[in-house]
């Protein structure tokens, strides 16, 4: 039985008791006559002014005194109406945070508003069901009391609603609250069965199903709901979200083009569909819903930070500076802002300005192995080895099985000509990720060309190198460059000149004059030979006689220390947030990776 439906039944016995009250004759009591307006009142009560008024005559009834059965009934009119007006401010508060973008700013005063009433009607009828659904529906809005909601939710369902409607959204909205997967399933799974027509619970296991990653599963339910509700603007965005996990952009786009066009002010699914056209490489289109977007929430740092990697990805890094200040000016020390700032620095040669940024990360979070990364790589462009080293050695406490901590290091001690202590490194990344191309050449390179005998080992540089070409499909230049260096350490200069005259042919013009010294010192029966120190080869060059160092230009371009970044979440992703005023970026943040590609770290 709805609420609506149990406060009529209360009326009618009410009129009945009424009745047979004044049929006796007897003298009234005093609150009798305010008991009768307000039956009277509520019998045609819709507006919030009409049931205030309901409770206030309630409310001076039961103050100036009724008998004992219109006492109990008052309590109930009184209860059952203040849930009431708590319900309407529920419900109001529910449709806003589909349509205001605001709405966050009434919730704590309106939520306060509509518990003090439900909390007032249990006082009054410590059974009243819906009081306690209610309470459990606002205290798991944002910035809720989940205790309390799971409290409420329980006691709920052990009251046991007469309808089924009322159990199922009890159920549904237990749900999220359980810890255990099984039973949150069983909450979910018995609502669906109580009310298989209802779509806000049929939508709240989708939800749920897509939040863990069912996305399959997830889908059958949304698609069950637009069936049910045509309209329902959030069950399209969130069809959105599925499909795009399922990596069906292009259907994922349709379901947010046709949630925009029934709500155009939704942010959610400017959001949504921008980060889809970020995954599907259409920055300029993403910027478009990304403003949009900041009409409606100016001060959104998720958006202003992916519009800012946008601007980045577009080449217009003065806006994409701007985007990222502003963030900044909102919250000073948001690490995502200042890594993609340090990012856009670097890009612009301020190393040092970039590095101030990420330093100021680490006093907050000392081992964050991604600002760590960013730092070294840094710090290596900038030609600071001790500096790099000392992290690359942290990196190798945090992530001891991380294969581009150790790449990163073994590049860094080339820097300084440790050629022992870089192949050590290299060995290990090697051991970590056997196919990885870069590591692969880099390794081989170092046994090829080192200056040290006791460390060339033309057989196993041989081994390296064929292997990174095969995974190259011998179509990477620098690679071929290496697989030569190898053969020419070997004595075998013939096949040592083809590889080096194959490298050449597919070289950019770049690498082609550097590549031909190569060739030229392998036809004079030369192998090459690396010399590293800080001062003369700090850029990883290659010897041009096989002897001396050469320009940097000489170098092979993946034998030198580059992108030596642990994996993490790319600077964007797809997945959407499952709320429009959720404005913490999270996986959005600049990956390690672009830092050291922006600048131009070795």
């Amino acid at each position: 039985m709805s609420l609506r439906e149990t406060i009529f039944g209360l009326l009618s016995a009410a009129v009945l008791l009424i009745s047979a009250a004044a049929a006796q004759d007897e003298t009234p009591p005093a609150g009798e006559d305010d008991l009768g307006e307000a039956i009277s009142v509520k019998l045609t009560a819709e507006s919030f002014e009409e049931i205030g008024r309901v409770i206030e005559l309630c409310e001076s009834a039961l103050d100036k005194g009724l008998d004992e059965s219109d006492t109990d009934f008052a309590k109930k009119l009184l209860a059952s109406t203040l849930t009431e007006r708590a319900g309407l401010i529920t419900e109001t508060l529910a449709r806003a945070s589909k349509a205001d973008p605001n709405w966050l700013r009434q919730l704590p005063q309106a939520r306060a508003m509509a518990l003090g009433d439900l909390e007032q009607a249990l006082e009054q009828d410590p059974n009243e069901v819906d009081a306690y659904v209610f309470i459990g529906r606002l205290q798991t809005m944002p910035g809720g009391n989940h205790e309390e909601a799971l409290k409420a939710l329980d006691k709920a369902i052990e009251i046991g609603p007469e309808d089924d409607v009322t159990m199922a959204r009890a159920l549904a909205l237990r749900a999220p609250l359980q810890d255990d997967e099984e039973k949150r399933a069983a909450d979910f799974d018995r609502a669906v069965k109580l009310a298989p027509s209802l779509a806000e619970v049929v939508r709240a296991r989708g939800l749920a199903r897509l939040e863990a990653g069912q996305s399959e599963q997830a889908l059958e339910d949304l698609d069950r709901v637009l069936k049910l509700s045509p309209d329902d603007v959030e069950t399209y965005v969130a069809r959105g979200i599925a499909l795009a996990a399922l990596e069906r952009y292009d259907d994922a786009l349709e379901a947010l083009d046709d949630a925009i066009g029934l709500q155009p002010r939704n942010p959610l699914a400017y959001m949504t569909r921008a980060r889809i056209l970020i995954v599907q490489n259409e920055p300029e289109k993403a910027v478009n819903d990304l403003d949009k977007l900041l009409l409606l929430q100016p001060t959104n740092a998720t958006a202003l930070l992916l519009r800012a990697a946008c601007y980045q990805q577009l080449d217009k890094n003065d806006k994409a500076l701007a985007d990222v200040d502003q963030v900044l000016t909102l919250r000073p020390n948001l690490a995502a802002a200042l890594r993609l700032r340090a990012i856009l620095r670097a890009g612009s040669g301020e190393l040092d300005d970039a590095l101030a940024d990420l330093a100021q990360i680490r006093q907050e979070t000392p081992d964050n192995p991604e600002v760590l990364m960013q730092m070294a790589a840094l710090y290596s462009a900038m030609k600071k080895v001790p500096e790099a080293l000392e992290i690359y050695t942290q990196l190798v406490e945090i992530l001891p099985d991380n294969a581009q901590v150790y790449r990163g290091r073994a590049d860094t001690y080339l820097m300084v000509g440790k050629h022992a202590e870089a192949a050590a490194d290299y060995e290990k990344a090697v051991e970590l990720s056997p196919d990885d191309e870069s590591i692969l050449n880099n390794l081989s390179w170092l046994l090829s060309t080192s200056p040290n005998d006791e460390l060339r080992d033309s057989s196993r540089a041989i081994e390296l190198a064929t292997k990174a070409c095969e995974l190259t499909d011998y179509k990477a230049a620098y690679i071929l460059s290496t697989l030569a260096a190898g053969y020419a350490e070997a004595g075998d200069f013939d096949t040592a000149i083809k590889w080096s005259q194959k490298a050449v042919e597919m070289s950019d013009e770049n690498l082609r004059e550097p590549l031909s010294k190569e060739l030229e010192s392998y036809r004079a029966n030369k192998p090459w030979r690396e010399i590293q120190t800080l001062d003369d080869a700090a850029d990883d060059e290659k010897p041009a006689d096989g002897t001396t160092e050469e320009s940097e230009d000489a170098q092979p371009e993946d034998a030198k220390p580059a992108d030596a970044q642990p994996d993490e979440p790319a600077a964007v992703d797809a997945k959407p947030e499952t709320s429009p005023q959720d404005e913490s970026p999270s996986s959005e943040a600049p990956s390690a990776d672009e830092a050291s590609k922006a600048s131009g770290a070795k």
